[in-house]
């Protein structure tokens, strides 16, 4: 027995509940017929064109992703804009798009605590705050600024990576907040963190931390999501599995970072 695209959002929201999301997210069931069998599915972290045309050739009629498809209330879905075009691909070939975006980062065991797995930096490891919302790192052996870099890089496979540090003290306490993670920053310098690894941060807001000797990490936005939301995928299977499907996760072979790096 094949699981319906409502059996599929149920049991992932099961797992990471929609009332954990932050309050301007917007994941769930963007497009798509809940009763609609699903025999296979691709999990990716955006709903892009190359996710749309992957789920196409392997005949799979849903997308779960990490990154919501209508993340902020769209003006127009005409197909003269890229979000229209997507619509009208997931419609044309009868395609369900679902997201678990902050609730799947917050929740115990998602997103956050599996990159916190993956890095392997320590063991004591707590929510950063009241909303759940990243995790404070007690290393194992403090590091320096550099070292740290390097074991990030070794646990991600990554060539490169950008950081600032104000000077060569010793990091015992690092905030990790996987995706987009500076507007956190005030949460992790009242945590007590002397390190922030995230993605996606500006010049004045790092600035901003270096000058309060806080050390911040730039590992990129794809780099602190991809590996975990893949990851995940294999326990999707497993909750799949667990509830009497046969329904299949393909974890998607086309996911990129949009940055290049020379």
């Amino acid at each position: 027995m094949f699981a319906t695209v409502k059996d599929i959002v149920d049991i992932v929201e099961e797992f990471a509940p929609q009332n954990l999301k932050e309050s301007y997210d917007n994941p769930g069931l963007a497009i798509g017929n809940p009763s609609n069998v699903v025999e296979s599915l691709l999990l990716s972290l955006d709903c892009s064109y190359s996710a749309i045309e992957e789920a196409q050739a392997k005949k799979c009629s849903m997308i779960v992703c990490h990154h919501p498809l209508l993340f902020l209330k769209p003006q127009s879905l005409s197909e003269d804009t890229v979000l229209g075009k997507k619509v009208e691909m997931l419609i044309r070939n009868n395609m369900a798009c679902f997201s678990a975006h902050t609730n799947l980062d917050i929740v115990k065991g998602g997103l956050t605590d599996i990159l916190c797995d993956i890095l392997c930096i320590g063991r004591n490891i707590l929510p950063l705050g009241e909303s759940d919302t990243g995790r404070l790192v007690e290393l194992e052996t403090p590091l320096r600024a550099e070292e740290l870099c390097d074991k990030i890089k070794l646990a991600l496979n990554l060539k490169h990576l950008r950081y600032s540090t104000p000077n060569g003290a010793l990091i015992k306490r690092a905030a990790v907040i996987n995706g987009s993670g500076e507007d956190y920053f005030p949460l992790a310098v009242k945590a007590g963190a002397q390190c922030v690894i995230t993605g996606d941060t500006t010049y004045h807001n790092v600035l901003d931390m270096v000058e309060d000797n806080i050390t911040v990490i730039d590992v990129g936005h794809f780099e602190t999501e991809w590996p975990a939301f893949a990851a995940w995928g294999m326990k999707l299977q497993e909750l799949i599995a667990s509830k009497g499907f046969k329904t299949r996760v393909n974890i998607s072979e086309k996911a990129n970072s949009i940055y290049v790096y020379r």
